[in-house]
């Protein structure tokens, strides 16, 4: 396996949330003798991250939508965005660059 396919255990990118999951097969680099240098994490629903955070989520979620409003006290119930992943790249990594990758519904 090319070193430029896959990240050392404690180089990876968002390692220290479970919210990111990295996708494998979309992690590249230029040259296959250095590290990546793109990678797309895809963010995790939180069924797949345990029962425990679903609910605590649950409540907050309903806590929220009751509470939304804008500064005119209309409400500002939004769909979130289900297919969104996060671009990472080296170079904006060190320039604080987030870039996403959102697919239409």
């Amino acid at each position: 396996m090319d070193r430029n396919t896959h990240f050392v255990d404690r180089h990876e990118p968002f390692s220290g949330t479970d919210v990111l999951q990295m996708k494998t097969p979309h992690t590249t680099g230029p040259f296959a003798f250095l590290n990546p240098t793109f990678a797309i994490l895809r963010r995790t629903s939180p069924a797949e991250r345990g029962a425990k955070e679903t609910e605590n989520a649950e409540a907050k979620k309903a806590k929220d939508a009751k509470d939304a409003k804008d500064a005119k006290g209309n409400d500002m119930n939004e769909e979130l965005a289900e297919n969104v992943d996060y671009q990472w790249r080296s170079r904006d990594n060190r320039k604080g660059r987030h870039a996403l990758i959102v697919e239409p519904a």
